[in-house]
């Protein structure tokens, strides 16, 4: 199969749906498909590899872009194209018309199209009018752009819904957990214990940040823990927004940003993870959760309506609440103090993902293709 995926980056810049893009395009190259990827214009996006051709010819995704990558379309001989679909990464404010128009575009030189949607839109149901009016555009974007996909999946429960709600659709919307971005870490154990005393003291606990969240409660508590007389190392992995507090930066290590290759084997000598959300909750919908996960950590993180039921709180997950400089404080706690109890909800965040891998993911779309 002649296949053509479209999304916005691709690495090494710093993008989770280009990440992926990336791996599934590859995924896709070692079934023997012909793959290629289209990207927006950047000098630093890689385009040498052996296995798919990727050509970052789309200089803004306006109107005009629908040209270039019709032209890739039947010069390539396409049969299958992939959107790779996020309303902010395609315009700034998510109000992404121009799609609309290529998908048209899509289904006009007779290719099918499928697509993937990472994010559908950005739910509000506040007072503010403008956010009210965007919110309301970008469902009306998704729902054009499923009608004029000939296949449509997404990674978790809610948006499922909301696409079939949006579009009207009586059939269900396929579900694809979204497999981590981050390559599973290949130290040997000399090496890991060599780079964890490399970080921090003996019996220290090494609290993870990864990726760019509100940790703010979590520092202050543990400000609290470490004036208590625990012994804390904080890890700030990647590229992060953790903030800088004097009080803290003796206890912190920041690791800057990294290749993609190199995150794993930090988050493999920290203790536990934090990844708190908003009000959404966590979900399988972020390749950050999924690598934390696979690493076998206790990931501590909030519930919301996003989150799927198989993640259980103390069995597979830590739920907090993320506002809460004593419910960090508590969780903190008593992943310190019980040893036991922290491998076993580690122990079991690998078992639940598993089979959650890219060569999964492939068998997926192939599926869903072929039906």
């Amino acid at each position: 199969m002649r296949i053509l995926f479209i999304t916005n980056q691709m690495p090494p810049l710093v993008d989770g749906v280009g990440d992926y893009t990336c791996n599934l395009a590859r995924e896709f190259a070692r079934h023997g498909h012909e793959v290629a990827v289209v990207c927006r214009t950047d000098a630093r996006i890689r385009t040498d590899y052996e296995d798919i051709k990727v050509f970052p010819v789309v200089r803004r995704w306006d109107f005009a872009a629908a040209r270039p990558i019709v032209r890739l379309i039947r010069t390539l001989g396409t049969e299958v194209v992939s959107l790779q679909y996020v309303p902010y990464g395609f315009q700034r404010k998510g109000l992404c018309f121009p799609l609309v128009y290529l998908c048209g575009c899509i289904r006009k030189t007779g290719c099918s199209l499928f697509t993937f949607f990472h994010e559908v839109y950005i739910g509000y149901h506040g007072h503010n009018l403008i956010k009210i009016c965007v919110s309301y555009l970008m469902g009306i974007i998704a729902s054009y752009i499923m009608k004029e996909s000939t296949w449509g999946a997404t990674s978790i429960k809610h948006y499922a819904n909301v696409l079939q709600s949006l579009s009207g659709l009586v059939k269900c919307i396929p579900l694809m957990p979204i497999p981590s971005n981050i390559p599973e870490n290949e130290l040997s154990c000399q090496e890991l214990v060599y780079l964890r005393q490399k970080i921090a003291r003996t019996n220290e606990f090494i609290v993870a940040f990864l990726g760019k969240r509100d940790v703010f409660w979590c520092l202050k508590a543990i400000e609290r823990l470490l004036a208590k007389g625990k012994k804390i190392r904080i890890l700030a992995v990647g590229k992060t927004n953790v903030p800088f507090v004097p009080d803290l930066e003796s206890f912190m290590y920041r690791t800057g940003v990294l290749p993609i290759e190199e995150l794993g084997k930090y988050l493999s000598i920290s203790d536990c993870i934090v990844l708190p959300e908003g009000k959404s909750g966590c979900s399988f919908k972020s390749g950050s959760l999924m690598a934390a996960l696979k690493a076998g950590k206790a990931v501590v993180t909030n519930k919301g309506f996003m989150t799927d039921d198989s993640l259980v709180d103390k069995e597979n997950i830590c739920f907090i609440n993320s506002d809460s400089v004593e419910d960090y404080e508590s969780c903190l706690t008593y992943l310190m103090e019980d040893k036991h109890r922290k491998a076993y909800i580690g122990e079991n965040a690998r078992c639940l993902t598993h089979d959650i891998n890219w060569p999964g993911v492939y068998e997926m779309y192939m599926k869903i293709v072929q039906n």
